[in-house]
């Protein structure tokens, strides 16, 4: 079965005309393929891709640009590695971007991230609850979930091992539970004939009426960041200075209802979106991590009795949600523009997930306790 939302065949990267460059901002991950293809590129092309690559470890990557770009970014904003090499030869990173996969056994999931400012404009400017398509994959007799699907690719998002039988650990029954589970809340999330704090509180545990802002402000100034290798850290920094100095003023009532007045009907569209894409994305996590406890316990029954949590996962949501909501409260009191429109919810998203949902590291902090 592969899953994905409705706007994922919709939309198309529009290359040097955005505002936001994905090859700049960020260091590039280069996958062990392509960073073994750049070893053996002869030429002078060839000792530009390994003069600009770094070994930090078990990262490869890209060493970017006094400025903060890519080395294969031209003033063209398009890239010298598809126009000298070819397209083919882009690591995996820049293949997939902002595009994301989640893969286990007969299932897929497929999205695009928020950090994607063309894809926010997609997401944002259609007000109808997202749709998620589902397809049947078409499976080879062959195909065997006892083994590895991945290989040797130490790249692919999900899939575990079994340490003593190399067998991978694929358990359709908990799968099932987890991602019923998760339809279920996308669905309530999406019942506009309930306000939608009511409907944040029934599925998350969230109010965005009484937000719990300090803990929120604890885990956003927690968060990594990297100076050496992300540019985005600068705006990251003086985006945590702003909303500290304006706390105060975004934890009154009358501050917050004058943003939401300021959305002009939109603010419940917006928060629902939202919402309902951490959902997708991220309440998955939890087959993973109990697939863990699994392989540990032993249980054959385990997929059929444990209890299923995403208390790691909604963690990660509520913060975020709220994260993005008071961005967006601080972007309203300073632009003092007197309203806060669909491009403006576009860029807090869009700040928010580029800091948060490309860095393990930040994932990690949003999910502890």
């Amino acid at each position: 079965m592969l899953v994905y939302p409705d706007y994922y065949e919709k939309f198309k990267c529009i290359a040097g005309d955005c505002e936001d460059s994905c090859c700049a901002g960020w260091i590039i991950d280069v996958d062990d393929a392509s960073y073994y293809s750049y070893q053996v590129e002869p030429g002078a092309f060839g000792d530009r891709l390994r003069e600009s690559l770094v070994v930090d470890g078990d990262q490869k990557y890209f060493r970017v640009t006094e400025d903060n770009r890519c080395p294969f970014l031209n003033d063209k904003n398009l890239c010298d590695i598809i126009t000298k090499i070819g397209e083919e030869r882009i690591c995996q990173t820049c293949t997939e971007h902002p595009r994301y996969f989640v893969v286990t056994g007969d299932y897929e999931q497929h999205d695009i991230s928020l950090s994607c400012c063309e894809l926010g404009r997609l997401f944002f400017y259609d007000e109808e609850p997202v749709k998620y398509i589902r397809e049947e994959l078409e499976m080879d007799e062959e195909d065997d979930f006892d083994v590895d699907p991945f290989g040797d690719d130490e790249d692919a998002e999900m899939g575990y091992l079994d340490d003593d039988t190399e067998e991978f650990l694929f358990d359709p029954v908990l799968l099932d539970r987890v991602l019923e589970l998760r339809d279920q809340h996308i669905e309530a999330m999406q019942d506009r004939t309930k306000p939608l704090e009511e409907r944040l509180q029934s599925v998350l545990g969230l109010s965005l009426s009484h937000p719990d802002f300090d803990d929120v402000y604890q885990v956003l100034g927690n968060l990594d960041m990297d100076g050496d290798k992300c540019s985005i850290e600068y705006r990251w920094e003086k985006e945590y200075e702003k909303l500290k100095e304006v706390r105060k003023r975004i934890e009154t009532e009358e501050t917050r209802q004058q943003f939401i007045d300021a959305c002009h009907g939109k603010f419940e569209i917006w928060f629902e979106k939202i919402a309902t894409y951490f959902i997708f994305r991220y309440e998955i996590d939890s087959y993973f991590r109990l697939s863990e406890l699994e392989k540990k316990s032993g249980d054959e029954k385990f997929g059929e009795t444990v209890a299923i949590d995403f208390e790691e996962e909604r963690r990660l949501i509520r913060r975020s949600i709220a994260g993005i909501y008071i961005m967006a409260i601080q972007k309203y009191l300073e632009d003092q523009k007197g309203e806060y429109t669909v491009d403006d919810m576009v860029d807090s998203a869009h700040l928010y997930s580029k800091e948060v949902e490309h860095s393990d590291e930040n994932i990690e902090v949003l999910k502890a306790l």
